[in-house]
């Protein structure tokens, strides 16, 4: 969740996406890509970002 000016969302939802998620041999997670969308108590614009990771 994304607070802002000491607010936040009483209700927030959205989604993710992996794009990507790789590991190795012990089950270390060694790459991740996602995307992900929030929406605060519903409305509109959303908040969208992507992470990638790469150990």
């Amino acid at each position: 969740m994304l607070c802002v000016g000491g607010g936040g969302c009483n209700h927030s939802n959205g989604e993710f996406t992996v794009n990507k998620l790789t590991a190795d041999a012990s089950g270390q997670i060694t790459a991740l890509a996602l995307t992900f969308e929030q929406h605060c108590e519903g409305a509109d614009p959303a908040l969208r970002g992507t992470i990638h990771y790469f150990a």
